[in-house]
């Protein structure tokens, strides 16, 4: 979904070159996860200044794309509870600045990690008209399919 888009903005655990090249995102904008700092590069430890570049973002791109591929990494970083208050966060600000939000998280990690069973746990209890612009991908997690199916 995201590479077809004309206009879209990644932040991923993968190195941006890296996905240019097996995705040929060359359209889209590119934030990197991680502990090394550098250009285009989002600290995990650092949610605010996350949701700070997809609100900048947002606001000169109006109705993209935001993937966020990462979020059991953000867990390393971040308690359970702040990281569920930053998705609620980008959910309602994806609503109101009426961007698609597309949220993915390894399937292979979900199947392991409680913390992030129980955060999708947490989104799929919100109200149904709060998730109307977002899309949730997340293998076979039965939450993640309770968030699609509310979606349809």
């Amino acid at each position: 979904m995201l590479v077809k888009a004309k206009e879209g903005l990644c932040i991923s655990r993968y190195h941006p070159d890296y996905l240019r090249y097996k995705y040929g995102m060359s359209q889209i904008e590119i934030c990197w996860l991680s502990a090394v700092g550098g250009k285009n590069t989002l600290k995990a430890n650092s949610i605010a200044q996350i949701l700070t570049r997809i609100k900048r973002f947002a606001r000169t791109h109006p109705h993209a794309d935001v993937l966020l591929d990462g979020v059991e990494y953000l867990l390393l970083y971040n308690s359970k509870n702040a990281i569920i208050e930053f998705l609620e966060a980008v959910i309602e600000m994806s609503k109101q600045m009426k961007f698609t939000f597309i949220l993915h998280a390894d399937p292979n990690v979900l199947s392991a990690d409680r913390e992030i069973c129980e955060i999708f746990d947490a989104l799929s209890a919100m109200p149904s008209e709060k998730l109307s612009h977002q899309t949730f991908q997340a293998g076979a997690l039965p939450a993640a399919q309770t968030l699609a199916n509310k979606l349809e």
